[in-house]
């Protein structure tokens, strides 16, 4: 049994029996160990514990998620940690979008279990600290942001709002807050719950009423806010989610990279930029991998570049490579099944972030493929194919080791984003954007210029730029190379730039 399975094996018992309680929506309940977590966009990455594989997830925008019995954010979870997944469908039938989402603890408590297998000695004294300062951390979380809600109905310039959260959480910290006859601000938000420029884009509104009701519904604290606004903005339809700033909140600029619109924003990374495809559909005339399943995929036309979006992202691990070096064979990361592909004509592939052929891919890497359907309705044909590494160049942002356990085979590190200037010109390095539980073992390069190094070499802080391999069948991703530091980041492209440069 390998140390991945082991820990997984521990992973399925812990707090009792998986709950078969009836639900609004089919859910299913899934346990597993947490791999990897975006901040911004509230997706990621799970190892099940009962099948071993990854699985992806994105929480809902009334996705509760708890950490010492405490509600949380995504950024209080810890890759490693064990937790308990309730799941809907996405389009697809897929149980992808998560309802809540609870660390081994709060299972734990919730069934009444008082032990802990960690390295941690958790005592009831510690346990009800740990729980006190994940609520005073979360109510400072959500006061510089805003509670999140969803507007039911309006009428005139009257708003009804359903607050999501946990109902506990708002009588004992927000209700003496939220009362009639005061002042909030209300702010236009996305279904990440990010807003677009709070200070400009919020309502002064006046609370007419204060509705609470049983909660019935995971993620909804039962609260209904009926405000009057000063005027209505276009994100203040029924449906649409809105923050809600409390009487004396500050409402302000939120950190770089969670707010739509910011300083530098010019200078965004693509992946952190509003995305047209997600935040307006109906400019789109077919399915995209956010918006419009109710739609067909848009199809390849001789002669014709695709629109933008049109394409649908796969990550997988390149299983071999065709002859021609225009076609080739992966394992599609989620299933694990297996597809033949082809490059369109004018398709791409990047390697090492420099132009390249499927030949200069490595086999095992883990790629993304921008993928369009054949005329069985397969996505088997290729637009783009990417390897890690030059993904991440794209975006700017690097890994920074948070921790490593090299007996243990894995490292914590952070998503870094690249700095931006602020309002004054000065530059500014913002908040992490995502973390990630990165594996090692012996087969692993490491490099440091153009020389490799040990595993050993790695020290807290440092910046990595990585591609991984797939996934097997007992035999997680892992880092294949490593790049240390921005020295080396400058230069390791550099032998695949001039292979591309060389005449044919």
């Amino acid at each position: 049994m390998t140390p991945v399975v082991a820990a997984l094996a521990a992973v399925v018992g812990f707090g009792g029996a998986i709950s078969s309680a009836p639900a609004p929506e089919p859910t299913r309940q899934v346990r597993g160990v947490l791999e990897e977590v975006d901040f911004i966009h509230r997706t990621g990455r799970f190892r099940d514990a009962s099948t071993g594989s990854v699985r992806d997830f994105i929480l809902l925008p009334s996705a509760a998620v708890y950490v010492w019995n405490a509600e949380a954010d995504l950024r209080d979870l810890t890759p490693g940690t064990a937790c308990e997944f309730t799941l809907q469908r996405d389009p697809d039938g897929r149980f992808t979008r998560v309802v809540t989402l609870r660390d081994r603890f709060t299972v734990d408590a919730r069934h009444g279990d008082t032990h802990w297998d960690t390295h941690w000695l958790v005592g009831p004294t510690v346990r009800k600290r740990a729980a006190e300062e994940q609520r005073r951390a979360y109510t400072a979380f959500v006061k510089a942001r805003g509670l999140a809600g969803r507007v039911e109905r309006t009428s005139g310039r009257t708003l009804t709002v359903a607050l999501f959260g946990d109902p506990d959480t708002f009588a004992s910290i927000w209700s003496k807050e939220f009362v009639p006859d005061r002042d909030v601000h209300v702010a236009v938000a996305n279904e990440e719950l990010r807003t677009w420029n709070p200070p400009v884009d919020n309502e002064r509104a006046r609370m007419n009423a204060v509705e609470v009701r049983p909660a019935v519904e995971p993620g909804f604290s039962g609260v209904r806010l009926t405000v009057t606004v000063n005027f209505m903005l276009e994100g203040f339809r029924k449906g649409r989610v809105v923050r809600v700033f409390g009487p004396g909140w500050r409402v302000q600029d939120q950190p770089f990279g969670e707010q739509l619109f910011h300083y530098g924003a010019r200078h965004f990374p693509p992946d952190l930029a509003e995305n047209p495809a997600k935040e307006y559909p109906d400019q789109y005339p077919f399915r995209t991998d956010y918006s419009n399943a109710h739609l067909p995929w848009y199809r390849i036309k001789a002669g014709v570049t695709p629109p933008p979006d049109s394409e649908h992202r796969i990550y997988g691990e390149l299983l071999s490579v065709g002859a021609d070096h225009r076609s080739g064979r992966f394992r599609l990361e989620d299933s694990r099944d297996e597809v033949e592909f082809a490059l369109i004509p004018g398709g791409t592939v990047r390697a090492l972030n420099a132009e390249a052929d499927l030949g200069d891919i490595p086999v095992g890497t883990r790629c993304r493929f921008h993928l369009y359907q054949d005329d069985t309705g397969a996505f088997r044909r290729a637009s783009f194919v990417t390897d890690e590494v030059s993904d991440l160049v794209k975006t700017g942002a690097v890994w920074r080791i948070e921790s490593l356990n090299l007996a243990a085979g894995h490292l914590i590190a952070p998503r870094q984003p690249p700095g931006v200037k602020n309002d004054q010109g000065d530059p500014e390095q913002p908040p992490d954007v995502g973390r990630a539980l990165l594996r090692v073992d012996a087969n692993t390069r490491v490099w440091k210029g153009d020389k490799p190094v040990k595993l050993t070499n790695l020290a807290v802080g440092d910046l990595l730029l990585v591609n991984r391999t797939g996934e097997r069948a007992g035999q997680p991703s892992r880092c294949a190379d490593v790049w240390v530091g921005a020295e080396t980041h400058k230069q390791f492209t550099d032998p695949q730039r001039r292979k591309a440069a060389a005449p044919k």
